[in-house]
């Protein structure tokens, strides 16, 4: 899982840098975090968020929506967030992204939670201060896959 993981990170980082100077700063963010178990979720979110921002205050309200189709989630956060400004004549790199996503998950998954997907402002985006945000997080056994994708203006 770990060599899928590092060619995930580059990948999304190969996207922020390409979105990166166009009148806005992109955001984007994918980590691994381990917690003890599934009450512990939120708390562990919150912690890891305060972590990164060197921060003592927690996220007013995280809140996040079971997600079945997690596919079609990550296609809306793949053109809100990857190619809003630059325009791909394929549909190749979407593709690519989510079966780098399936290959890292390879159903051993058993949730996946969402942020802001639809209407591109998510929880974390407010704690974080950004214009626009969505998050998708896989849950599995003991550890959690975060993607959060935000815009600074």
């Amino acid at each position: 899982m770990n060599e899928f993981l590092e060619q995930i990170k580059g990948y999304v980082n190969a996207f922020e840098a390409i979105n990166n100077g166009n009148y806005e700063g992109p955001d984007y963010l994918v980590d691994e975090i381990e917690f003890n178990s599934d009450t512990d979720r939120l708390n562990t979110i919150e912690n890891y968020i305060m972590k990164i921002c060197n921060s003592n205050e927690k996220p007013k309200s995280l809140c996040f929506e079971r997600i079945d189709k997690w596919q079609e989630s990550l296609e809306i956060i793949f053109t809100n967030y990857f190619t809003r400004n630059v325009k791909l004549s394929t549909n190749l790199y979407k593709i690519k992204f989510i079966d780098m996503i399936n290959k890292y998950i390879n159903n051993e998954h058993f949730g996946v939670l969402g942020s802001g997907i639809n209407n591109c402002y998510s929880s974390i985006t407010e704690y974080f201060g950004e214009v626009s945000g969505s998050d998708i997080i896989f849950i599995f056994n003991g550890k959690m896959l975060i993607l959060h994708f935000g815009i600074n203006d």
